[in-house]
C-alpha cells in the first residue's frame, strides 16, 4: 500500500514579537521542531510523498520556507496548487491528512490507523472524543411552573460530546476521492467530500485533544514531549550533558550557567554566565539567553535574544526580547501551567486513597483476597443449590410463559455494561408496563418500587419474599462481573442522577449484597439520600474485614428478618476519622467520592 502524507500547517498567534503569521510546523518541540515530530512519527509508515499546505495568512505562505523552517527537503504547497501536485498519486494510492494544530495528548499512532481502516474504501475522519471517564453534560427538563421532572445526563465513559468539527486529528482516504476544490483545514475538506456525497465514517480516537494554536495548550504538550525526549537516548547531534538535559553538540553552555531539567538546547544556541533555564524549557536554535537571564517553563524560538537579566515564564517567545514594557510585565507575572486536561486521578478507584486496610495488609493484598473469596465461595454455593436452582427454574416455567431468567444490562465496575441475571420474577411483559406504573412509586430517587406490583408472578412474590431470585448473581460473581459484597447493581438510567454517586460506585465491582441491602431503614426500602450515603460509606470504608463482616450481617439479616446497625459494620469513630482523612486528600474540584 502506497501511502502519501498531506500536512496542513496553520498560523499561531501567540509568539508576542512575530510581526508576520508564525508557522506551527516551525515551532521548537523536543529535540526538533513540530514538523520534526510529525515525521517521526510517520517513520514506520515510508510514505511515498509528504506535503506541507500553508494557509495563506502564515508567512511563507507564497511557497518560501518560514522563519525557523527546519532543514528537511518537505516541499510546501499553496492551497491553489496542491491539486496539481495531488494528481501525481494513482487514484488506489491512500493519502493521510494530518492537521497537528488539533493534537491528541495520547500521541499519533499512524500504523495502526492505516491497519485499522485498510479495508475500508471510503473516507474516514478521526475525532478525538476525549479521555475523560467521569466527564459529563446534562440538560434539565422542567415543567411550565420551572419544577425540575427529570435530569438527563450524558457520560464519558458511555456518549461522545465532543464536536467531531471541533476535534478532526486526521482523514484518510484513497487519492482519487479528493475532491477538486481547494481547502485550507480538515474542517473544509470534510465539509466538501460531503457536499460531493462521499462516503465517509468517523473513527473515535480515545484521548483528549488540544488546540496548538493557544499558547497554553502549545505549552502542555511540550511538557509531555520533552519529558520523553530527554528520557530517551540522547538524539543524534545531541549530548546528554546531565540527567534530563540534552545539549546539541555545537552549542555553548557557560561553566556558571544553571539547567535544571528537563531542558533541551538546540543546535547553536548560547546560554550564558549566571543564567538561569528552568525545564520543561527548549532554547531553540541559533538562540542566545543573557548573562543572568532566567527561562523557566518556556519554549524560545530560534534566534531569538533573551536580555541580560531578563525573564521569561511560561512563555512562547522569538525574535529579540527588547521591549521593556513587555518584559515587565514578563518579570511581573507568576504564572504556572493549568491542568487542561482532568487529572488522571480522577479515573482511579476512590477506595484507593485509603492506603493501609486493618492488619496492615495493602489494599492491592485485599482486592486479591476478596476476589479469591469471590470465586470460592460462589463457586461452592453454585454446586451446592444447584438442585434448588433446578426446581426454581421448574417452577418458573410452569407458573408463567416466558424465559427462566430476567437478564437486565447494569453498569459494573468502571461504567462498563453486563448482562445482569436474577430468577424472572414478573410478567414477561412487565418493563413495558412500568411506565405507565411510575406515578404509583412508593421510593424517591431513580428506583422503582411499589407495593402489590401487579406485575409479579405467584411464584415471583415468594422469590423475591425469600430472596432466592437473586441467587442467580453467583454466576455473574463467578465470571468477574460481580462481587458478593458491594452496591447495588444498576443500570445506566439509575446512575445518572448523581455524578459523585456514580463515580464512587463505579469505582468498584457491584455486589449480591452490601451495606445498603442490610442497613437501610424505611418502610419502602429507604429514601434515595439512604442509597447514595450507603454506597459511597462503603467505597470510602473498604476493607476485606469489612466484606466479612457485611456477608455474616447479610446472614443475620436474612434470619430475622431485621436491619442491621450500621455502627455493628463500621463504628462512628472510625466513620468520622476516614471523612476527615478524605476531605484534606480529595481534590477541591470534587474529583472524589
Amino acid at each position: 500500500m502506497s501511502v502519501a502524507v498531506l500536512i496542513i500547517d496553520s498560523r499561531v498567534p501567540y509568539p508576542r514579537t512575530v510581526e508576520a503569521g508564525g508557522s506551527l510546523l516551525a515551532q521548537p518541540l523536543g529535540t526538533g521542531t513540530v514538523l520534526d515530530e510529525l515525521l517521526h512519527v510517520l517513520e514506520g509508515v515510508r510514505p511515498l510523498h509528504v506535503w506541507v499546505l500553508t494557509a495563506p495568512d502564515v508567512a511563507g505562505a507564497n511557497g518560501e520556507e518560514p522563519p525557523g523552517w527546519p532543514p528537511c527537503a518537505i516541499p510546501i504547497r499553496k492551497p491553489s496548487g496542491l491539486l496539481t501536485h495531488l494528481r501525481q498519486l494513482e487514484s488506489s494510492d491512500v493519502l493521510l491528512v494530518v492537521e497537528p494544530r488539533f493534537w491528541p495528548l495520547e500521541g499519533h499512532d499512524v500504523a495502526e490507523l492505516l491497519k485499522e481502516v485498510a479495508t475500508y474504501r471510503g473516507v474516514t475522519h478521526v475525532v478525538g472524543v476525549g479521555s475523560a471517564e467521569d466527564d459529563a453534560r446534562e440538560r434539565v427538563v422542567c415543567d411550565p411552573s420551572g419544577d425540575v421532572q427529570r435530569v438527563q445526563r450524558l457520560y464519558g465513559g458511555m456518549h461522545w460530546h465532543q464536536g467531531a468539527d471541533n476535534a478532526l486529528i486526521c482523514s484518510v482516504m484513497q487519492a482519487g476521492l479528493m475532491p477538486d476544490e481547494p481547502f485550507e483545514s480538515l474542517v473544509e475538506l470534510r465539509r466538501l467530500l460531503s457536499a460531493h456525497g462521499t462516503l465517509c465514517q468517523d473513527l473515535p480516537f480515545r484521548s483528549a485533544v488540544v488546540d496548538l494554536t493557544h499558547e497554553q495548550a502549545f505549552l502542555l504538550v511540550h511538557e509531555k514531549t520533552i519529558e520523553e525526549a530527554v528520557a530517551r537516548t540522547a538524539a543524534s547531534g545531541y549530548r546528554r550533558c546531565a540527567e534530563g538535559v540534552l545539549v546539541a553538540t555545537d552549542a555553548r553552555i557557560d561553566p556558571e550557567a544553571r539547567l535544571i531539567p528537563p531542558v533541551v538546547v538546540q543546535g547553536g544556541a548560547c546560554v550564558e554566565a549566571g543564567a538561569n533555564v528552568i525545564g520543561p524549557t527548549v532554547i531553540g536554535a541559533r538562540t542566545r539567553v543573557g548573562r543572568d537571564a532566567i527561562v523557566a517553563q518556556s519554549v524560545i524560538w530560534p534566534d531569538a535574544e533573551i536580555p541580560a537579566g531578563r525573564t521569561v515564564q511560561a512563555r512562547v517567545s522569538s525574535r529579540v526580547c527588547d521591549d521593556d514594557a513587555e518584559t515587565d510585565a514578563w518579570e511581573r507575572a507568576v504564572l504556572s501551567l493549568p491542568h487542561l486536561m482532568p487529572s488522571a486521578d480522577r479515573g482511579t478507584e476512590i477506595g484507593e486513597m485509603t492506603g493501609m486496610g486493618p492488619g496492615g495488609f495493602s489494599r492491592r493484598a485485599q482486592l486479591a483476597l476478596k476476589r479469591l473469596t469471590d470465586l470460592v465461595a460462589s463457586g461452592l454455593s453454585l454446586i451446592v443449590l444447584s438442585p434448588l436452582l433446578l426446581i426454581v427454574a421448574v417452577l418458573i416455567k410452569l407458573d408463567s410463559p416466558g424465559p427462566v431468567f430476567f437478564v437486565h444490562r447494569r453498569e459494573r465496575r468502571g461504567g462498563e455494561e453486563f448482562p445482569c441475571l436474577k430468577f424472572r420474577t414478573m410478567t414477561a411483559d412487565a418493563h413495558h408496563m412500568q411506565r405507565a406504573l411510575y406515578q404509583r412509586s412508593e421510593v424517591d430517587g431513580p428506583q422503582f418500587k411499589i407495593r402489590q406490583d401487579p406485575r409479579v408472578t405467584h411464584v415471583g412474590r415468594w422469590l423475591r419474599a425469600t430472596n432466592i431470585d437473586e441467587l442467580p448473581q453467583l454466576i455473574n460473581v463467578v465470571l468477574g462481573h460481580m462481587s458478593l459484597v458491594g452496591p447495588r447493581p444498576s443500570p445506566f438510567r439509575e446512575n445518572q442522577i448523581c455524578v459523585p454517586w456514580r463515580r464512587a460506585r463505579l469505582s468498584v465491582r457491584p455486589g449480591v449484597t452490601g451495606l445498603w441491602q442490610i442497613c437501610r431503614d424505611g418502610a419502602a426500602g429507604g429514601g434515595f439520600h439512604q442509597w447514595i450515603y450507603y454506597d459511597i460509606l462503603y467505597v470510602r470504608h473498604f476493607s476485606y474485614w469489612l466484606d466479612v463482616k457485611i456477608l455474616l450481617a447479610t446472614v443475620l439479616s436474612l434470619a430475622f428478618r431485621r436491619t442491621v446497625p450500621l455502627s455493628w459494620l463500621i463504628s462512628e469513630a472510625a466513620r468520622g476519622q476516614r471523612d476527615r482523612r478524605l476531605s484534606v486528600a480529595a481534590p477541591a474540584s470534587g474529583g472524589g467520592a
